[in-house]
């Protein structure tokens, strides 16, 4: 019986003390609480920091547009930009001489234009159209103190002289001149003048158109005293 007792009190004792341990192991402050199940727990970026080496850090800036610059061994040096500069091509002096004279050519036309019209222009007042004029003079085809009147035409480029001896148209005398040819021929003057070219002592008639002259003899022609054209040398004293 005691032996019986004493196992069983030591079972007792034994079952006290594994109790005992249990409970210690059973500490939940002894323990790391692990999470429930149903949530996992994934490191974060500062834990896994932890457990990276740390290595220098390179910043690099890319631009758009721009190329990534290559190492120092790699760059070659670019030539210099050679600009190629050209002369300032000046105007020859000749452009200018040309330019003088052509501003000249055009105010020499412009000048004779403005000449030949105010020339055109006296005539109408002067002479009209058909250019006429009319003088008297003594040339002794009537009597020596009776004017003689005469009559200068410019009939379409024709020139012509109507003498009326002594005032008397009845007795009208017509003298052709010559033919007026070139542009504006029409409108050139026919005057006549009187004057002694043969030197016979008696007024001659010079019939001028512009710059071309025609003599008139003052001579009897079968018996009649009037005017006809001058011969070759008889103009001698025009």
């Amino acid at each position: 019986m005691r032996e019986q007792r004493a196992s069983h009190h030591q079972q007792q004792q034994r079952r006290s003390l594994h109790a005992d341990t249990y409970e210690q192991e059973e500490d939940d402050s002894l323990y790391e609480v692990r999470p429930p199940s149903s949530v996992r727990r994934y490191p974060t970026t500062s834990d896994q920091q932890r457990h990276v080496t740390r290595r220098p850090r390179y910043d690099v800036e890319v631009h758009r547009g721009y190329t990534i610059p290559r190492r120092a061994s790699q760059q070659q040096t670019p030539p210099p930009e050679t600009r190629t500069t050209h002369p300032q091509q000046s105007t020859h002096w000749l452009f200018y001489v040309g330019v003088a004279m052509l501003v000249m050519l055009l105010g020499w036309l412009l000048v004779n234009a403005i000449l030949s019209w105010w020339q055109i222009t006296q005539d109408d007042w002067h002479y009209g159209r058909p250019r006429t004029y009319q003088t008297d003079a003594r040339v002794g085809h009537s009597d020596s103190s009776t004017l003689s009147h005469f009559l200068a035409l410019n009939l379409h480029g024709h020139s012509e002289v109507i003498e009326f001896p002594g005032g008397d148209a009845t007795r009208a005398k017509v003298y052709l001149g010559p033919v007026l040819s070139g542009p504006g021929a029409d409108l050139v003057p026919v005057t006549v003048s009187f004057k002694d070219v043969t030197g016979d002592g008696k007024p001659d008639m010079v019939l001028q158109m512009g710059e071309q002259t025609v003599v008139f003899v003052n001579d009897t022609v079968d018996g009649v005293a009037q005017f006809r054209p001058a011969r070759a040398g008889e103009t001698s004293g025009l």
